[in-house]
């Protein structure tokens, strides 16, 4: 399953790889997951690509 989802959440750049790795030690860890932390880092990666864009 973890590949499905890693494959899943990559393809339509949903996070970033280093956003999915975390997500899915997560759940196979059984921990919980803080989704506004996850979502609030992924935003500030597309945040930075836009600022670099810009320049």
């Amino acid at each position: 399953m973890p590949s499905r989802l890693e494959r899943s959440l990559t393809k339509g750049d949903l996070l970033d790889a280093s956003l999915v790795k975390e997500v899915i030690d997560g759940l196979e860890s059984g921990k919980p997951i803080k989704w506004n932390l996850i979502l609030a880092r992924q935003l500030q990666l597309e945040k930075e690509g836009v600022d670099e864009a810009d320049d």
